[in-house]
């Protein structure tokens, strides 16, 4: 996903000092085991052998057990606004994730909310807050600000689902999807990748190999 802040910024807010710095490569610890690179806020712990975005980062520092926590938690530390990160609820049910989609220009366009109990709610952007529905909302892959940004030859990885693209975006690959899962690419979709190269990765089930 888009990073919802600078890493170095959260760096900073954990009380970490860095023991070495270069401009990809920020080190903390006695041993320089973790690793913060500034340019694409993403962290690598070599002891744990594990590494992610922002959120992950938070996650991974002890300061909250899933995405939501770690909302909460920057927002606490006055490093996100709340208009982009207000969590959900609906009837009762707690949100697990939620993926925010943005236009080719880097403006909000909808988010994507999965509840605890696996279901999905949709919802646009108006009038700087988030309203149930998407009637209206132009249809964009995941990150259509991403792609627009990249001219390079880099290889698109197409995937069924956001969780997948945003793994990809966390180890420097260009990837995307499209709203609500499997069997859902529509056509107006395809201009967004128009002369790329692309790699379109299936979910290992028969819904994934039909929607592939």
């Amino acid at each position: 996903m888009t990073s919802p802040c600078a890493i170095t910024d959260v760096t900073f807010a954990m009380g970490l000092t860095p023991t070495r710095k270069q401009p990809d490569d920020w080190r903390f610890g006695t041993k320089g085991s973790l690793s913060v690179n500034p340019k694409n806020d993403t962290f690598y712990d070599f002891e744990a052998e594990i590494g992610g975005g922002v959120y992950n980062f938070v996650i991974h520092r002890g300061h909250a057990t899933d995405f939501n926590e770690a909302r909460e938690w920057l927002k606490a530390q006055g490093l996100v606004s709340d208009d982009v990160v207000t969590a959900l609820s609906v009837k009762g049910s707690n949100v697990l994730r939620e993926h925010i989609y943005r236009n080719p220009d880097g403006s909000i366009n909808r988010k994507s909310v999965k509840l605890c109990d696996g279901k999905w709610r949709q919802m646009r952007y108006e009038n700087d807050t988030f309203i149930p529905g998407v009637k209206g909302a132009p249809n964009v892959p995941y990150g259509a600000d991403r792609l627009a940004e990249d001219f390079s030859e880099k290889l698109a990885f197409i995937f069924e689902g956001e969780k997948d693209v945003e793994r990809a975006w966390d180890n420097g690959l260009l990837a995307t999807c499209n709203v609500g899962g499997a069997k859902n690419w529509k056509d107006e979709l395809n201009e967004h990748l128009k002369d790329r190269n692309v790699c379109i990765v299936p979910d290992n089930d028969k819904a994934g190999t039909n929607h592939a």
